[in-house]
């Protein structure tokens, strides 16, 4: 016959489904995502509630510029010419001076930065006076959110006790199943035994020798999905449980 599965008739028995539940409620992704926005909500009321108080913001700026515009004079180059800068009144003499020209560059980059750099600091003060019905809206708001987080995470509990709670109810089922299926399969090898003996001896027809195997192949049939059905159901607990699923 196949496989009886003995061991795992029994181990559903050993599992205790509020013992899986106290493990699972501290394992299950969707109960700690409540749990996290059960603290979000906690940190929402404490910022609504920080706008009652008094505001006191510092601030430090420091800035500065350039510009490839800017030139500095480095030197004067006489151009070799002659340049006419006047006359004297008595004898009409012209007064003259050699030409020459000033020679800049562009001044810099550290010494622009050095002049053009500018500071400031200051301080901000900001008193709520008048949106103080504002924030305890705000307030009601987030103890609002916060209370439903809290019932949100409840009914996400009760769901997954109740989860649980079905899913060892129909692991129990499927055990008692397999052991029926179990049951039928002896009963079903005796009779075909007792029946393939009288169809040697010609005591039955080969109609009824075949209606005993049949009836042997179908109570196999049987067993092997009741057996696959029980371990499907015992690998759902074992995922509530947390462990690694694995076919073996």
């Amino acid at each position: 016959m196949p496989e009886s599965l003995d061991y795992q008739l029994t181990d559903v028995d050993k599992r205790d489904p509020n013992a899986i539940y106290n493990q699972a409620v501290n394992e299950q992704p969707s109960i700690k995502s409540a749990e996290y926005e059960i603290q979000s909500a906690k940190k929402g009321i404490a910022i609504a509630k920080a706008n009652f108080y008094p505001r006191l913001s510092a601030f430090y700026d420091i800035r500065t510029n350039y510009s490839d515009a800017n030139e500095q004079v480095t030197g004067t180059e006489f151009t070799g010419g002659i340049d006419t800068v006047g006359f004297v009144r008595e004898s009409r003499e012209t007064v003259v001076r050699p030409s020459a020209r000033r020679v800049s560059e562009t001044t810099p980059l550290e010494t622009q930065v050095e002049r053009n750099l500018r500071q400031s600091v200051g301080l901000t003060l900001n008193i709520p006076i008048f949106n103080k019905w504002q924030t305890r809206t705000a307030v009601s708001k987030s103890r609002i959110d916060l209370a439903n987080s809290r019932m949100q995470l409840r009914q996400k509990k009760n769901q997954l006790e109740k989860d649980i709670y079905e899913a060892y109810t129909q692991a129990k089922a499927a055990a008692q199943q397999l052991q029926s299926a179990k049951q039928s399969v002896q009963a079903s090898e005796k009779s075909f035994s007792f029946a393939e003996k009288r169809f040697e001896q010609g005591v039955i027809s080969s109609y009824e020798f075949t209606s005993a195997k049949n009836q042997l192949n179908n109570a196999k049939t049987n067993f092997i999905q009741a057996k696959y059905d029980y371990i499907f159901k015992l690998k759902i607990l074992d995922y509530y449980q947390g462990k690694n699923i694995k076919l073996d």
